[in-house]
């Protein structure tokens, strides 16, 4: 699994493509997914949920990372 920022950029218009920075790998285990008052096995891509997570990586984590699956995560 990765972990990463997506920050806004302004352009004269207004809003551009998000930068993706702070790419890192982290190793954790999902306990439990909520989403939509309701309690998930897995979540679809584009879904936002809450997570409860365990390991070692989680306090390397902060509000508004944004976590995604590597290759190896999807055996």
């Amino acid at each position: 699994m990765v972990s990463f920022r997506l920050v806004p950029t302004k352009e004269p218009g207004g809003y551009g493509p998000s930068l993706r920075t702070g790419d890192h790998a982290v190793s954790l285990r999902v306990e439990s997914i909520h989403a939509y008052r309701r309690a998930f096995d897995e979540l679809e891509a584009g879904m936002t949920a809450e997570l409860e997570m365990s390991g070692e990586d989680v306090r390397n984590l902060n509000d508004g990372d944004v976590l995604a699956a590597t290759v190896s995560d999807e055996g």
